[in-house]
């Protein structure tokens, strides 16, 4: 979906009468939007990071016109605010919103409640927990209690590099 509308959008990219941060904010906006519908709902595994910035690297350098052949560095191309730090943001938020929740609520209740039965044998499941743990670097009733004071949760969630 995100492909289509950015190949809808290629009279845009190649046109010459418009700004670079003019094509980066369309793309931001337009493109990104579509591409991260919803990432606050994804568990993300490491091949699941892959693509995002894949797809991000590929738009970014056919909008500044730099070819693989040119031999410049993807971290010399990229953004300020990649596609991960987005989905990291708004994970976060949505982690903040479900922890502020009165405890009577179903959805609430389906994230933290354990589930009855046997586990399959196998590598655990990807949980959507366990990036949340992960950013925060904590055990999940120090990330829960974070969470309350509103004003430090929201500065913790725009730091793409802040620790919890």
């Amino acid at each position: 979906m995100a492909t289509k509308a950015y190949s809808d959008l290629q009279p845009i990219w190649k046109d010459k009468g418009l700004s670079t941060e003019i094509k980066i904010q369309l793309l931001q906006t337009c493109i990104f939007e579509v591409l991260l519908y919803a990432a606050e709902t994804w568990t993300t595994k490491k091949d699941d990071q892959h693509r995002p910035l894949a797809f991000e690297m590929q738009c970014y350098r056919h909008i500044l016109e730099v070819n693989w052949q040119d031999h410049i560095y993807n971290n010399e191309v990229q953004w300020e605010w990649t596609a991960l730090d987005t989905i990291r943001q708004r994970k976060l938020q949505l982690f903040g919103h479900i922890c502020r929740m009165p405890d009577d609520q179903t959805l609430k209740s389906l994230v933290f409640q354990m589930v009855e039965g046997e586990r399959r044998p196998g590598r655990p499941v990807r949980r959507w927990i366990d990036n949340i743990l992960m950013w925060c670097v904590q055990d999940i009733q120090k990330a829960m209690m974070m969470t309350v004071d509103r004003d430090n949760w929201m500065r913790f969630v725009a730091s793409p590099y802040g620790p919890c």
